[in-house]
Formats: C-alpha cells, sequence, structure tokens
C-alpha cells in the first residue's frame, strides 16, 4: 500500500475513534520520577499536552489515561485539572496489563457501561457519555474505535490491536515500528499533544465535533 493509500486509510479509520488511550510513564511524562527521603514519588506533566486533551473533549472523543503505575502522581494530576469531571475523562492506573483490562473492562465487557470500570475516582458512566456524545451511538467499544498511544513494550499488544497508534519519539524501537504516528517530541514533552493534533487533523477536525 502507498503512502497516499495509507493516509486514505487512516482517515477512514479515525472517523470511528471514540476514544483515545494513552500511557501515562514515558508518553504523559518524560518517564523520570523522583523519590524523596519521605518516600513521596515527583513525576513532571507538560501543559500542552492537557490542552490539547481538552480541545479532544470538545470534540466528543472520550480520553483515558491508562497506567501500569500505583502512584498517586497520575491520579492527582487528574483530579486537578480543570475538565476532571468532564463525561469523557477517564484514569486508571494499576493496570499491569493494558491489552487484558481493554479488552474485559472495555471491548467485551458484559456491563451496560463498560466505562463504570474505567475511572479511579469517578462516578461517570457510559449512559453520561452517550449524552454528551452524538458521535457514540450506543455502548459499544471496539478496538476499531480505539486510539493509542504509549512508547514501551507493556504497549505493544495494545498497539497491535488499535485502529490507529503513534509514539514520542525516545519510544522504544517495537514501538515505533507498530506506529502510525511517530512525534518529532519525546515523553512528557508534548508527544500527546502532537497525536491528538494528528488524530484531529486526519478527522479534519478544527476545535469543533465533525459533521455526522
Amino acid at each position: 500500500m502507498g503512502l497516499k493509500e495509507k493516509a486514505m486509510g487512516l482517515k477512514e479509520k479515525s472517523k470511528n475513534i471514540k476514544l483515545v488511550i494513552s500511557d501515562l510513564d514515558g508518553t504523559l511524562t518524560d518517564g523520570i520520577y523522583q523519590v524523596s527521603e519521605d518516600n513521596k514519588v515527583i513525576k513532571s506533566f507538560f501543559t500542552r499536552d492537557f490542552h490539547y486533551i481538552g480541545k479532544l473533549l470538545d470534540c466528543g472523543i472520550a480520553f483515558l489515561i491508562l497506567t501500569k503505575a500505583n502512584d498517586d502522581c497520575g491520579v492527582m494530576q487528574y483530579k486537578r485539572l480543570p475538565y476532571m469531571r468532564n463525561d469523557l475523562f477517564f484514569i486508571k492506573s494499576g493496570a499491569s496489563d493494558k491489552s487484558s483490562y481493554i479488552e474485559q473492562n472495555l471491548v467485551n465487557s458484559n456491563n451496560m457501561n463498560p466505562f463504570d470500570c474505567v475511572a479511579d475516582d469517578s462516578n461517570l458512566t457510559a449512559s453520561t457519555i452517550i449524552k454528551c456524545n452524538p458521535f457514540i451511538n450506543d455502548n459499544a467499544i471496539t478496538w476499531d474505535s480505539i486510539a493509542y498511544i504509549g512508547d514501551a513494550d507493556n504497549d505493544l499488544a495494545s498497539m497491535k490491536l488499535a485502529a490507529i497508534t503513534g509514539c514520542p519519539a525516545d519510544a522504544e524501537d517495537a514501538v515505533k515500528n507498530e506506529s502510525n504516528f511517530i512525534s518529532i517530541c519525546p515523553g512528557g514533552r508534548g508527544a500527546v499533544a502532537d497525536f491528538i493534533k494528528y488524530l484531529l487533523m486526519l478527522r479534519d477536525v478544527s476545535g469543533k465535533p465533525p459533521i455526522a
């Protein structure tokens, strides 16, 4: 398949995206963390990434931060954001096997509202997502409706199944090989913002939901 045909295929796939999933450490952060003498963990986040997450939510696309980490840094960042209570914004920590988590709790969930299982600190449900998101016509989340950005080997299984994939500039080589989009920015320095801009470009979106 040529580059033009591949790009056209991605544009078609982008129309089905309902959910963007992002890794945390090494993707939304630079992967570096500091540990104080009293065992507190500190991580850094980049404002631009969250600015574009907000733009994505404005377009009616859900965003899930999915991480293996069990520290509270990601959750505390999530809680402090002004759109934390947005019906489309979630975080799940402690996911040791990400693809299995997605498969069991989203793609093949037996729950009427698969998003019930996602948020660590939220009572948001799929019914509220459907209410505010005209592009989700039912509760079904499939791999064809997921875009995924990650940087390491524990993201690979999910990336092999997701419709559209991306990674930071400093991702592992195997992840780059599995990515439709490689940011010029490293993890924690705008890679997620780049990926969101790429998705919105594919959907021909400039801050407003596309016409169905």
